[in-house]
């Protein structure tokens, strides 16, 4: 039986069979990007933007009925927090260093001062900004979803 046939990863290249190395380090950088970048992008500021509910399109076709009680209001607030929580250490700031490989120690510091120089920029941009946009900023990042 040809095993290829039974499973297959929709938008994976080469759906699932990796044929060149190429194809895993796309498939590998997807997900770190998701699980920490896109993560941090969608959750995180959720508090921001729905702990306060009269403003939340979700509820605004009408207007007096939408405003939740009190208990439903608090309940919004802590899971909006919790969801908006970084719970683990920041990109590229590993709880258990598992890298010992001379030349992917170098990539895992080139990596780093990528992430440093990413966050100097958004610091920069920042100076300027009222508000300020930190959700992607580097050591906002959890280094996985956190939840």
């Amino acid at each position: 039986m040809n095993t290829s046939s039974l499973l297959r990863f929709v938008g994976v290249p080469g759906s699932g069979e990796f044929r060149y190395l190429n194809d895993l380090i796309q498939t590998l950088t997807s997900v770190n990007f998701t699980c920490s970048v896109k993560h941090a992008a969608v959750y995180f500021s959720q508090y921001d933007y729905y702990a306060f509910p009269p403003p939340s399109p979700l509820k605004m076709p009408d207007v007096l009925h939408a405003l939740p009680d009190k208990k439903t209001t608090f309940d919004i607030m802590v899971v909006t927090k919790l969801l908006s929580s970084k719970g683990v250490k920041s990109l590229g700031d590993f709880e258990v260093q598992y890298v010992f490989d001379p030349k992917a120690t170098v990539v895992q510091e080139e990596f780093r001062a990528d992430l440093k120089e990413v966050g100097r920029v958004i610091e920069e941009r920042n100076s300027t900004r009222n508000p300020t946009y930190d959700y992607l900023h580097p050591d906002a990042i959890p280094n996985s979803i956190s939840i």
